[in-house]
């Protein structure tokens, strides 16, 4: 018998434990969105989910637990994501274009990382393993593989070229521009500056 049935959940059990775990993330997300990050308590994400904190314990450490676990789902559907709005462009620069412009324009839209924008999220989700910068660009030159079959050229410099765009996207994402911009007018943008930076031409 799935230990998750056997909870309360509003007389609502999950059907599995990954199901409840994704129900207790929700939780958390509303309680965030609605009273922020640092006043989220464990208890708070019991009652939203319609259970006890045992129940909770069952599935997570503690609170900074479930919030870890709401980041790496995010951020794994933020690179599904990318990669296949890259696999939609048909040559190297638009592909890195997208890149930059789908995680710019998303990351913002996502309950869970548009937390990490915040002075509240940055102490949050400042464990060792979310912000090692090898592991991050690692990651990163992952989603960027589909560039770089269509530029091999770039191969050879693929540690300075993934750099460069992380930075680019990174930087879009956390310092506002002079202007918004449009989605159109962001990729144009990246055209203009991010291509020679990483040694494409527009096309």
């Amino acid at each position: 018998m799935v230990r998750a049935k056997r909870q309360n959940w509003s007389g609502s059990p999950p059907a599995s434990d990954t199901e409840a775990r994704a129900r207790l993330i929700a939780a958390a997300l509303t309680c965030a969105e609605r009273k922020g990050l640092r006043k989220t308590t464990l208890a708070d994400i019991a009652a939203e989910a319609g259970v006890t904190r045992p129940t909770v314990y069952a599935h997570f450490q503690d609170r900074h637990a479930v919030f870890h676990a709401a980041f790496l789902d995010a951020t794994a559907r933020l690179a599904v994501g990318a990669r296949d709005a890259m696999l939609a462009q048909t040559t190297a620069g638009e592909r890195a274009v997208e890149a930059v412009a789908y995680f710019t324009l998303e990351l913002p839209r996502d309950p869970c990382l548009k937390l990490t924008l915040t002075d509240e999220g940055l102490g949050e989700f400042t464990s060792q393993a979310l912000l090692d910068e090898e592991l991050g660009l690692r990651e990163a030159g992952h989603i960027l593989t589909s560039m770089y079959d269509l530029a091999p050229q770039l191969r050879p410099h693929a540690a300075e070229v993934t750099e460069v765009i992380v930075r680019f996207a990174l930087s879009l994402v956390t310092v506002p521009g002079p202007t918004s911009r449009t989605p159109e007018q962001l990729r144009a943008f990246l055209r203009r500056r991010l291509l020679p930076a990483i040694g494409l031409a527009a096309d």
